[in-house]
């Protein structure tokens, strides 16, 4: 019986080994907004992401510049200043290469905001707001978020309006002050693929603390039970080793199925790039754990009970 009861407490420990190691990250660093936006705040540097920024900041601009007329605004500009009708006709007969120079105007306005101090307290501020409603979803908040197919978390960039209005007139691009506040979006994941964790999500959520307490004290408590405890440490190091081994399995899986969930419009450079910042602390915890469980499994094969 005591022996049934020891494999049964090593057995349950060392199960909860990897899921206490995802737990305390969870809770450590994903659950609390100051953990999470400390920890994505570097992207604002990342070269992927910086990319994919620019280029949905361009897309949005050059779309308003478009929404608004203000290509036929500049056409209209320039006959009233003395073009002759017939000039202002073949300009009107070249809008692609008048859309195509306004375009370069805002790319560099575009790009000096965002390799600017402006785009990392912007990226912060704009990542409190996407960390609410990726809890939101976790959580299960129904009235917090949007619903329904192709619905996503996005990083709201409109912190940027006013800079990049200014840079923008800087730079030159015609009616510029006109144009309407920046909605450009940069997106970090679907609803429907967070909702699908749900349920690990509220079990980690609530026990993710406790959980490495309670397997430390199932390990100790079933080696202490055990009549041959360096036989049980090392049976408990090797399947701890092993379950560590089946989450890092996981979060490589993980990684593919987000960056096949992403829309097409967000480069895979700087979805690959967003992940892996996220998980740096999984993995690092997962690092030290299994060091650990390592360095047991190995004493415990060295060191011999003295025989009498």
């Amino acid at each position: 019986m005591r022996g049934l009861v020891a494999v049964v407490l090593l057995v349950v420990g060392s199960l909860m080994v990897p899921v206490a190691t995802a737990g305390w990250w969870l809770r450590d660093t994903v659950v609390p907004t100051d953990s999470y936006v400390e920890t994505v705040a570097p992207l604002a540097t990342d070269p992927a992401v910086l990319g994919a920024v620019e280029d949905r900041l361009v897309a949005e601009v050059m779309a308003s510049i478009r929404d608004a007329g203000l290509l036929d605004q500049v056409a209209a500009a320039l006959e009233r200043g003395g073009l002759s009708p017939l000039l202002a006709e073949e300009l009107q007969g070249q809008a692609g290469a008048l859309e195509a120079k306004i375009e370069r105007l805002v790319t560099g306005a575009v790009r000096t905001v965002v390799r600017s101090p402006a785009f990392a307290e912007a990226w912060r501020t704009s990542n409190e707001v996407a960390h609410d409603e990726l809890v939101a979803i976790l959580s299960g908040d129904s009235a917090a978020v949007e619903r329904g197919p192709g619905a996503r978390v996005d990083v709201r960039l409109a912190a940027l309006s006013t800079t990049l209005r200014k840079e923008l007139v800087a730079a030159g691009v015609p009616f510029a002050e006109t144009l309407p506040k920046v909605q450009a979006t940069y997106t970090i994941g679907t609803v429907e693929d967070l909702q699908r964790a749900q349920v690990a999500y509220a079990a980690l959520d609530r026990w993710g603390r406790l959980l490495p307490v309670l397997a430390g004290a199932l390990l100790l408590l079933g080696l202490l039970v055990a009549r041959r405890r360096r036989r049980a440490l090392i049976g408990s190091a090797l399947l701890s080793l092993l379950g560590l081994g089946l989450l890092a399995v996981a979060i490589v899986l993980g990684r593919s199925a987000y960056l096949a969930s992403l829309p097409v419009e967000v480069p895979s450079a700087a979805g690959r790039a967003y992940f892996d910042v996220l998980t740096a602390d999984l993995w690092r915890d997962l690092g030290w754990v299994a060091g650990a469980a390592g360095l047991l499994l190995v004493l415990a094969l060295v060191v011999r009970r003295p025989s009498r």
